[in-house]
């Protein structure tokens, strides 16, 4: 089935307003840039996405499709373990056994989130934020609120849950450049301020232009005035007026009360892994996006420019190895999945994304647990100019892509959202699950319900 106009509006509206759905378009090496960073090398300009390689040890057969029987709200859906499936419903967590069939009633509360392997929840209820061990059935509650109420950035940082993060800090304020890290094992808060970074190393952080507004403000020359104070004073000044910012906006704008006029300091940052240890934001100061890391002290050292402009997209992030971060996202202003080598400065492009109408369209994958395998999907423009998706399978050996594999059609399917949501590894990175949806009207209303999962199974050769 062709993708209809309502649907492409609806595909393109998630591409654009998260900024990590699907795109593809190999061997768009052209735009390929070099930068202090390192060299863009895009090994897949020769891969067909649609051509099997004779020499790839990875074998991929559909085993399993499983249709959902009980009418589950693709909203109310939060994730799956191995072997179970969660949703709300009534205010409450349920979870669908996949081999019996048999429904439960896990606790009156409602989901969250789910764990990548399935086995911790996040769950809310009034103003109570709890984590749930799927394992263990115990509930570990979590001392965070925003005027009485959980933040809406609360996220799962790792694979297995053990990490938390929010923005705001120990006194569960919302504060600009501020994160609350909870350890779920020990039962623990980590406070992290990334301001005194950014007051030390503000000469070097704000662009040309903005220095130029500072100076305005300040006096050429000067770093303090009488009416403006000085770069922290304003910094202070974000702090205490809240009446002039927003959490959601994510950007940090000195604004002057009496004139009203404002200006950026940082812009555009959200938290996005826990690895090692260390956290992994994605930010844009001082003109420049990228990929930061903090530690749990606050130190705070850059890893990836991405972008020489305030205009920084990073979708997901991860790790293969200490050296090599995976991502999806833009680099110097082309979109795709890339590996960049910590250790050499290196970036290579695996799959590169296409323009649409709206801009450019990010492609999204799920890593393996064992992160030797990964799913990919991506938008494709027909010849007739409508979109479709689909999505691949494919080794990833040493920050390679190894012949990719076509498992889903989704203009013959329907999907709600992008691959990251709707789709699950087996802990042992044998099986990968694919959640596939229907629709139904119901009066003027449109409703997305879950329908079936789709199981591939992985082996070698």
């Amino acid at each position: 089935m062709k993708l209809k106009s309502k649907g492409i509006k609806l595909i393109l509206l998630i591409i654009f307003i998260i900024s990590i759905f699907t795109g593809c378009n190999v061997g768009n090496d052209a735009d390929a840039k070099d930068s202090s960073q390192g060299k863009t090398t895009v090994i897949s300009e020769n891969v067909s996405l649609d051509t099997r390689s004779e020499d790839s040890n990875l074998q991929v057969k559909e085993i399993d499709t499983i249709k959902i029987t009980e009418n589950v709200k693709t909203e109310d859906f939060k994730g799956s373990s191995d072997k179970e499936i969660f949703f709300n419903k009534n205010n409450a967590l349920y979870g669908k056994n996949l081999e019996t069939n048999k429904t439960r009633k896990i606790v009156d509360m409602k989901g969250f989130e789910v764990s990548e392997d399935g086995k911790r929840i996040l769950l809310f209820k009034d103003k109570e934020v709890y984590v749930y061990d799927v394992m263990t059935n115990k509930m570990i509650p979590i001392e965070q609120d925003r005027g009485g109420y959980p933040s809406d950035d609360i996220r799962f940082m790792d694979h297995k849950g053990n990490y938390l993060a929010y923005t705001g800090d120990k006194d569960n304020e919302w504060k600009f450049g501020t994160f609350t890290i909870f350890d779920v094992n020990k039962k623990q808060y980590i406070y992290i301020d990334i301001n005194d970074f950014i007051e030390k190393h503000n000469n070097n952080l704000i662009d040309a232009e903005l220095q130029r507004n500072i100076e305005n403000k300040l006096g050429q020359g000067s770093r303090k005035n009488r009416r403006y104070g000085t770069f922290q004073s304003i910094l202070d000044k974000y702090n205490d007026s809240k009446s002039s910012f927003q959490a959601k906006s994510s950007v940090a704008i000195a604004k002057d009360e009496k004139t009203g006029e404002t200006f950026d300091l940082v812009k555009g940052y959200s938290i996005k892994k826990i690895f090692n240890d260390k956290l992994y934001i994605d930010l844009s100061i001082g003109g420049k996006g990228g990929i930061y890391e903090v530690d749990f002290q606050g130190n705070m050292k850059e890893v990836l420019v991405t972008e020489d402009t305030n205009k920084n997209f990073i979708s997901q992030i991860d790790f293969l190895d200490n050296n090599k971060l995976l991502y999806s996202g833009e680099y110097q202003g082309n979109s795709g999945i890339f590996v960049y080598d910590i250790s050499n400065k290196n970036i290579t492009k695996l799959i590169a994304g296409i323009k649409t109408e709206e801009g450019n369209s990010i492609p999204s994958y799920k890593l393996s647990p064992s992160k030797d395998k990964i799913l990919i999907e991506t938008l494709n423009k027909q010849y007739n100019n409508e979109y479709s998706t689909k999505i691949y399978a494919a080794e990833i050996i040493d920050g390679n892509l190894i012949s990719p594999i076509k498992v889903l059609d989704n203009s013959k399917e329907e999907s709600y959202s992008i691959l990251e949501v709707v789709s699950h590894w087996t802990e042992n990175s044998n099986k990968a699950m694919i959640y596939r949806t229907r629709q139904e009207k119901n009066g003027e209303e449109t409703v997305n319900y879950l329908d079936k999962i789709r199981t591939f199974k992985f082996t070698k050769k």
